[in-house]
């Protein structure tokens, strides 16, 4: 059936009330995908949060069904915003935050904070967030540059590719992308490859890095640098 069906709620909400407390965390997340229509389960979930029996992930877990179904209810996003300062909660909590419409207010300098942070496993979503509140191009540009000192091969790759969009000569994106050319993984080599080959005339700057590269690439490696190199 519809998991937005307004109709799920009373019956979800009866089960929960009879059920253990130790077992009522099953019906959080089932409460939480109704979305807006679960308005009726808000109460419940808001008592719940307050109860002594629940460990911090099962307070996160609340608030986040709490914030999907209100989310700009200020109990459930407190507690969200609190557990980015566990570090045992933070890459779920940006996680949860990256979800919620309308964005919350974040400030850029607890962004650029994360970012740097070497033990998140989130970087996309404070990457996104971090250029859903920059104001100007120059912003955004500075928020990507700062992505590319990230030590994640993904988020350095999207940062470049990004930042290409916006200034499809930047010396520090195509820079990366030519490390990246060498990065362990090979779909990230194979991306970056694929990047500086649509750049074209832009990326002529990599030309001589790119033609020694070639000699010792594997073969689908070499085919990527010699289509970037046409």
């Amino acid at each position: 059936g519809n998991i937005k069906s307004k109709a799920l709620v009373r019956p979800l909400l009866s089960a929960m009330e009879k059920a253990a407390v130790t077992n009522r965390m099953a019906f959080v997340r089932p409460l939480g995908q109704i979305g807006p229509a679960g308005s009726e389960a808000l109460p419940v979930l808001l008592r719940l949060l307050d109860q002594k029996p629940l460990v911090p992930f099962q307070r996160l877990l609340t608030a986040d069904a709490i914030c999907q179904i209100n989310p700009t209810q200020p109990e459930g996003l407190t507690v969200i915003l609190s557990a980015l300062d566990d570090s045992q909660l933070r890459s779920i909590a940006w996680v949860l935050l990256g979800q919620i419409k309308p964005r919350p207010d974040i400030s850029s300098e607890r962004l650029k904070e994360a970012l740097g942070d070497s033990d998140l496993l989130s970087k996309g979503e404070v990457l996104d967030a971090l250029l859903n509140l920059s104001q100007s191009k120059e912003d955004s540009i500075s928020a990507l540059l700062l992505a590319l000192g990230v030590r994640d091969s993904r988020i350095q790759l999207h940062a470049a590719s990004r930042l290409l969009r916006l200034d499809a000569t930047n010396q520090n994106a195509i820079g990366a992308l030519l490390k990246l050319v060498r990065d362990p993984a090979s779909g990230i080599r194979f991306q970056a490859a694929d990047v500086l080959g649509n750049l074209g005339t832009n990326a002529s700057s990599a030309i001589p890095a790119l033609e020694t590269l070639r000699i010792t690439a594997s073969p689908q490696l070499k085919r990527r640098i010699e289509s970037a190199l046409v």
